[in-house]
């Protein structure tokens, strides 16, 4: 197998996990913020999640007021292209490397995965206000889920699945 694909299987693999990952975060700093205790600031709920996804200081470069708020900190890492681990970036990459090595993965799993950029890119265009995020967080982790279960069932087991797997 030539490097170039064995690095697609794993960076398409990694980023929809990613995607997964920074979804999970944020719908669960969403469903804390309801649960907090109602003196919490905007900021000391979500500087935290800014710290541990380490994007703090490209999070100060884009607003240089600093100022954190719930509607900032989703579309940041929700919909902000200059953010690289931005899950809109992160699903976008994994339909590039997708399309790249479309040969060596199933057709369900190409159609999944393009059919899923196409919905989060159609969706994104808009912003994404906090009291719709949950939804919208639910759906990103129903597809990954879908991707995976797909390369479970379809993936012919040799070299291009393990490195999807890895």
């Amino acid at each position: 197998m030539l490097s170039r694909i064995g690095e697609s299987l794993y960076w398409m693999a990694r980023n929809l996990e990613r995607a997964d990952n920074t979804a999970r975060i944020l719908d669960i700093n969403l469903v804390y913020m309801l649960e907090s205790d109602e003196g919490a600031t905007e900021e000391t709920q979500w500087r935290p999640l800014l710290e541990i996804v380490d994007v703090y200081s490209l999070y100060a470069e884009r607003y240089p007021d600093e100022e954190i708020t719930v509607q900032r900190v989703i579309h940041f890492l929700t919909q902000d292209r200059a953010n690289p681990g931005a899950l809109y970036n992160s699903l976008r990459v994994a339909r590039e490397n997708a399309r790249v090595i479309r040969d060596r993965i199933s057709s369900e799993m190409w159609e999944a995965v393009n059919q899923f950029w196409l919905q989060v890119d159609k969706h994104l265009e808009a912003k994404l206000l906090p009291w719709r995020a949950e939804e919208f967080y639910s759906y990103i982790h129903r597809e990954v889920a879908l991707f995976f279960g797909l390369t479970q069932s379809t993936m012919i087991r040799g070299q291009a699945y393990g490195f999807t797997a890895l």
